[in-house]
């Protein structure tokens, strides 16, 4: 027997889409960490869009929304999942 334990609830009035669901794994958005347009090459590659969701929805780390500095690639736990994925 398998066992699932939702990783994810979001309260409907939190998300943009979707509030309400449970999935097996959250689905990410392809956007920028960051809102200041000069600053968004960095973050269009899908990689780096993939580490920010796991980052965010598995490790539980603060959402990298456009709010605050922006995703600091070669900072813990971003550099970590990079360097497990290479190997």
């Amino acid at each position: 027997m398998i066992s699932l334990r939702a990783s994810s609830i979001r309260d409907a009035a939190d998300v943009a889409t979707s509030g309400g669901v449970i999935g097996v794994m959250p689905a990410g958005v392809f956007q920028p960490s960051i809102v200041r347009p000069g600053d968004h090459a960095a973050d269009f590659d899908l990689w780096r869009n993939i580490m920010r969701e796991y980052s965010e929805e598995f490790l539980g780390n603060p959402e990298h929304d456009g709010d605050g500095p922006g995703a600091d690639y070669p900072a813990e736990p971003l550099r970590t999942i990079a360097r497990i994925c290479r190997e």
